[in-house]
């Protein structure tokens, strides 16, 4: 599974931070223990010297070798000793690692620590991601088929489970450059929907950049009249997954039309995946940008229709 750059970064500064503070916890532990008992610090300062002994006792054969390893077997058994006896565990001056495997290096054996370092480069790569606190909560586990009502011919929650499963699916075979386009009503679950994909892609070491409509012409904008670098937008381009949320609540000017079929067209051309969701149908989206765009989306996104009543008003409804 590979993850951009920086998120490897992140993660090797997890460790050195994570080894820094085993460091200063050690070191309050020993100031701590030296204080109740003195011995203790007399005891460890004979170790290191004698640790430090070792290699000069080769010159004096094995006898010395064999009496200078007897003598920190026998302080090491009055350390655990005092330790014990004053009320401490007997690992008390041993350096603490949360990972008993890598021993909070992150590397085990040359490869990464399966224990931890896995957990860490998916949790650096949800925190260096463009979702938001709220957006990564949302995934494919709590989506809620509850809120959907399951009546008529073809229910709400039959048609829901469809997109749900299709969705997961879309993840777990994801292939690029398969793109959707979410279709529906305010509150139906497309922005949910959208975040569980970016989720789960995030999850699986495939790079997703989220942004909402009007954010990303915002930035479009400011980089066309040279008030932002065009490098911060290169994401837009470039990401191996684009996720657009909410397509036409944003202001709509012949420059957003513009701007909407660069990026379309762009990742379309270099193979990207691109997910939209929009609240517009067919026929406004036809009105509100052109057929060329409309057209190209329609011709090579999957579409999900979404169904049923206002799921977002309900839970406000629920918990009162």
């Amino acid at each position: 599974m590979a993850y951009k750059r920086e998120v490897y970064e992140y993660v090797e500064g997890v460790y050195r931070d994570r080894q820094e503070q085993n460091e200063a916890d050690l070191e309050k532990r020993r100031q701590t223990a030296y204080a109740t008992c003195p011995r203790l610090k007399e005891i460890e300062e004979k170790l290191a010297d004698m640790g430090s002994r070792i290699a000069s006792c080769v010159a004096h054969g094995m006898s010395a070798i064999k009496k200078l390893h007897a003598d920190i077997e026998s302080l090491r058994a009055e350390k655990k000793k005092l330790l014990l006896e004053n009320g401490f565990a007997d690992d008390y001056l041993d350096l603490q690692y949360k990972c008993p495997v890598c021993f909070d290096t992150g590397m085990n054996g040359g490869r990464l620590c399966r224990k931890c370092a896995e957990g860490e480069l998916k949790k650096a790569a949800f925190a260096l991601s463009s979702l938001g606190k709220t957006l990564s909560g949302q995934t494919f586990d709590n989506f809620d088929l509850s809120y959907y009502a399951d009546e008529g011919e073809i229910s709400p929650r039959t048609v829901m489970k469809h997109n749900l499963d299709y969705c997961i699916n879309y993840c777990n075979n994801f292939t690029h450059g398969d793109s959707l386009l979410m279709v529906g009503g305010t509150g139906l679950g497309k922005t949910h929907l959208s975040s569980a994909i970016a989720h789960r892609l995030i999850e699986q070491g495939i790079e997703v950049c989220y942004v909402t409509a009007p954010e990303l012409f915002t930035r479009l904008e400011k980089e066309k009249f040279g008030r932002m670098d065009g490098e911060e937008n290169e994401e837009f381009f470039a990401s191996e997954v684009l996720i657009i949320d909410d397509l036409g609540s944003e202001m709509t000017s012949s420059f957003t039309v513009s701007a909407l079929f660069s990026v379309v067209n762009s990742r379309m051309n270099s193979g990207k995946s691109t997910i939209i969701n929009t609240n517009l149908s067919q026929a406004d989206l036809e009105e509100t940008y052109n057929d060329k765009i409309v057209s190209r989306i329609l011709g090579t996104y999957k579409v999900l229709f979404f169904s049923g009543s206002d799921v977002r008003l309900k839970k406000k409804m629920k918990q009162g």
